[in-house]
Protein backbone atom coordinates (compact mmCIF):
# COMPACT_ATOMS: atom_id res chain seq x y z
CA UNK A 1 0.00 0.00 0.00
CA UNK A 2 1.29 3.39 -1.12
CA UNK A 3 2.40 5.77 2.00
CA UNK A 4 0.08 8.53 0.80
CA UNK A 5 -3.20 6.11 1.34
CA UNK A 6 -2.45 5.86 4.54
CA UNK A 7 -3.85 7.50 8.14
CA UNK A 8 -1.73 6.05 10.64
CA UNK A 9 1.38 4.19 9.82
CA UNK A 10 3.66 3.01 12.89
CA UNK A 11 7.00 1.31 12.13
CA UNK A 12 8.80 -0.90 15.46
CA UNK A 13 6.67 2.01 17.74
CA UNK A 14 7.42 1.95 21.68
CA UNK A 15 7.51 3.50 24.87
CA UNK A 16 9.04 2.35 28.08
CA UNK A 17 8.43 3.53 31.39
CA UNK A 18 11.13 3.07 34.08
CA UNK A 19 12.23 -0.44 31.82
CA UNK A 20 8.79 -1.40 31.46
CA UNK A 21 7.65 -1.99 28.40
CA UNK A 22 3.80 -0.27 27.77
CA UNK A 23 4.16 -0.65 23.90
CA UNK A 24 6.65 -3.04 22.10
CA UNK A 25 7.49 -2.62 18.42
CA UNK A 26 3.86 -1.69 17.06
CA UNK A 27 3.91 -2.22 13.07
CA UNK A 28 -0.07 -0.80 12.18
CA UNK A 29 -1.21 0.36 9.19
CA UNK A 30 -4.68 2.46 8.36
CA UNK A 31 -5.86 2.95 5.32
CA UNK A 32 -7.48 6.23 4.70
CA UNK A 33 -11.49 5.37 4.42
CA UNK A 34 -11.24 2.82 7.26
CA UNK A 35 -12.86 2.51 10.82
CA UNK A 36 -10.32 1.44 13.23
CA UNK A 37 -10.53 0.84 16.58
CA UNK A 38 -8.22 -0.51 19.49
CA UNK A 39 -9.26 -2.92 21.70
CA UNK A 40 -7.90 -5.00 24.62
CA UNK A 41 -7.54 -5.53 28.35
CA UNK A 42 -6.07 -2.93 30.73
CA UNK A 43 -2.42 -2.63 30.01
CA UNK A 44 -2.09 -3.72 26.63
CA UNK A 45 -0.78 -0.74 25.25
CA UNK A 46 -4.38 1.37 23.92
CA UNK A 47 -4.04 4.32 25.74
CA UNK A 48 -0.21 4.84 25.46
CA UNK A 49 -0.33 4.44 21.14
CA UNK A 50 -2.65 7.30 21.36
CA UNK A 51 -0.74 9.53 23.39
CA UNK A 52 2.38 8.45 21.14
CA UNK A 53 0.23 9.17 17.96
CA UNK A 54 -0.98 12.55 19.08
CA UNK A 55 2.38 13.63 20.01
CA UNK A 56 1.79 14.17 24.37
CA UNK A 57 4.08 11.30 24.45
CA UNK A 58 7.80 10.91 22.81
CA UNK A 59 8.69 7.43 21.88
CA UNK A 60 11.26 5.18 23.13
CA UNK A 61 12.00 3.83 19.87
CA UNK A 62 10.40 3.02 16.58
CA UNK A 63 9.04 5.65 14.34
CA UNK A 64 5.02 6.64 13.06
CA UNK A 65 3.29 9.06 10.79
CA UNK A 66 -0.45 10.05 11.09
CA UNK A 67 -1.65 11.67 7.23
CA UNK A 68 2.10 11.44 6.50
CA UNK A 69 3.61 13.48 9.05
CA UNK A 70 6.23 12.50 11.58
CA UNK A 71 4.33 12.15 15.28
CA UNK A 72 7.57 14.01 16.87
CA UNK A 73 8.33 16.35 14.62
CA UNK A 74 4.78 17.52 13.40
CA UNK A 75 2.95 16.59 16.28
CA UNK A 76 1.21 20.25 16.81
CA UNK A 77 -0.10 20.08 13.22
CA UNK A 78 -1.13 16.87 13.84
CA UNK A 79 -3.22 17.60 16.65
CA UNK A 80 -4.80 20.62 14.87
CA UNK A 81 -6.51 17.50 12.83
CA UNK A 82 -7.73 14.98 15.51
CA UNK A 83 -10.01 15.30 18.37
CA UNK A 84 -9.23 13.56 21.62
CA UNK A 85 -10.62 13.17 24.85
CA UNK A 86 -9.65 10.73 27.81
CA UNK A 87 -11.93 8.39 29.43
CA UNK A 88 -10.98 10.60 32.38
CA UNK A 89 -9.82 13.82 31.52
CA UNK A 90 -8.22 15.17 34.24
CA UNK A 91 -7.71 19.14 35.09
CA UNK A 92 -5.53 21.14 37.81
CA UNK A 93 -7.81 21.98 40.13
CA UNK A 94 -5.69 25.09 40.91
CA UNK A 95 -6.62 26.63 37.44
CA UNK A 96 -9.33 28.81 36.34
CA UNK A 97 -10.97 27.85 33.30
CA UNK A 98 -9.61 30.62 31.37
CA UNK A 99 -6.36 29.32 33.11
CA UNK A 100 -7.19 25.78 31.77
CA UNK A 101 -8.19 27.05 28.27
CA UNK A 102 -4.90 28.78 27.67
CA UNK A 103 -3.15 25.59 28.82
CA UNK A 104 -4.64 23.51 26.64
CA UNK A 105 -4.17 25.75 23.21
CA UNK A 106 -0.82 25.42 23.66
CA UNK A 107 -0.95 21.56 22.57
CA UNK A 108 -3.33 22.17 19.34
CA UNK A 109 -2.25 25.98 18.09
CA UNK A 110 1.48 27.44 17.73
CA UNK A 111 -0.21 30.90 16.26
CA UNK A 112 -0.34 34.52 17.96
CA UNK A 113 -0.93 34.87 21.46
CA UNK A 114 -3.92 37.59 20.32
CA UNK A 115 -6.03 35.07 18.16
CA UNK A 116 -5.67 32.08 21.19
CA UNK A 117 -7.09 34.61 23.70
CA UNK A 118 -9.90 35.96 21.28
CA UNK A 119 -10.92 32.03 20.84
CA UNK A 120 -10.53 31.24 24.62
CA UNK A 121 -12.84 34.41 25.21
CA UNK A 122 -15.23 33.32 22.67
CA UNK A 123 -15.40 29.72 23.97
CA UNK A 124 -15.99 31.15 27.96
CA UNK A 125 -18.79 33.64 26.36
Amino acid sequence: MEHSELVIDTKGLSKSYNGVAALNSLDLQVPKNSIFGFLGPNGSGKTTTIKLLLGLTRPTSGSAAIFGQDIVEDSVEIRKRIGYLAQDPRFYEHMTARETLRFKAHFYYSGPASEIEARIAETLE
